[in-house]
């Protein structure tokens, strides 16, 4: 009995431990427009790690205080602080939010402060270095955005709505089953001083945990003096892993003249199932095969 009280005591704790912070995944990307900069921060707040308050007969809903804070040389800048409701659900729901700061080019500290209304103590607190470039005179690109959902929209009170449609940042560039579509979003700078007319984005998807060929797709674009890229890839084929998404701008010649990545994963248990399943083990030379299947029963 003893044992077991022990036991419970130290399961408590560890799930004190898993509560006892805000789970949240913010991003960070530089964009111009009309050649001036301006800094966005887009929120995902994990609802399940919030204070719940239970309302009678509706569900429950959570409840947050945000604070970003733009500071150069220790001095406050610009700010925002603000409050988020959930809606009423039968489980927590996720918070999602998006801000825009107009900076001049420079170094920024960036401090995000997020605070449980219900449980004062329940926090998240970041600190991120940022620093804007001036306007260059040669091609660039802006920091790839992978997003779980993109549709058209004329909301443009909505913080997600950018260029007729509404973008959604894949939280913690994570991709679950039922996300059978990776969104890419980047903006490219300058491109009509590139001395090519005509150009094209390649994206690459890479599997970091085996070598297999990489799933790859072209879109053509003509020169600008700004273009903005949206496009999709399906993922409904990938397997659960480790994978990098490689942007790169080419010309006609398949010459690289930019590239950007970002890491991703994925999880899809049904792919792995089929893959197991069609799956043929040579166990030649392999420990299972010198197993009896006394001690194969036992090792599973």
């Amino acid at each position: 009995n003893k044992k077991i009280i022990i036991l419970l005591l130290l399961l408590s704790c560890i799930v004190s431990i898993v509560h006892a912070e805000i789970d949240a995944d913010v991003h960070f990307g530089v964009y111009y427009q009309d050649e001036v900069p301006y800094l966005e921060v887009s929120l995902h707040i994990v609802g399940s790690t919030l204070e719940e308050k239970i309302v009678t007969n509706a569900g429950v809903e959570t409840r947050v205080n945000v604070l970003v804070t733009m500071k150069a040389d220790e001095q406050i800048v610009d700010f925002e602080k603000y409050a988020l409701r959930s809606p009423l659900a039968k489980n927590p729901s996720d918070f999602i939010d998006l801000r825009r700061f107009v900076l001049p080019p420079g170094s920024y500290t960036v401090e995000i402060k997020i605070v449980d209304q219900l449980k004062k103590s329940n926090q998240f607190n970041l600190q991120q270095e940022i620093t804007i470039a001036e306007w260059k005179q040669e091609m660039f690109v802006s920091p790839i955005s992978l997003l779980s959902n993109v549709k058209p929209s004329s909301e443009q009170d909505n913080p997600f709505f950018k260029y007729g449609n509404l973008m959604e940042p894949a939280a913690f560039h994570f991709f679950h089953q039922q996300m059978n579509k990776l969104y890419v979003f980047s903006e490219i700078y300058n491109a009509d001083k590139s001395g090519q007319e005509n150009l094209a984005v390649k994206l690459s998807i890479e599997n970091l945990d085996n070598d297999i060929d990489p799933l790859v797709k072209y879109k053509r674009f003509k020169s600008s003096h700004k273009e903005v890229f949206i496009d999709m890839i399906p993922i409904a084929e990938l397997s659960s892993g480790n994978y990098k998404l490689v942007f790169q701008v080419v010309n006609s010649a398949q010459e690289v003249m930019l590239e950007e990545q970002r890491y991703f994963q994925r999880s899809n248990p049904e792919k792995d199932r089929d893959l197991l399943i069609n799956s043929e083990y040579d166990l030649e030379g392999n420990f299972i095969n010198s197993l009896t299947p006394e001690e194969l029963e036992y090792n599973l």
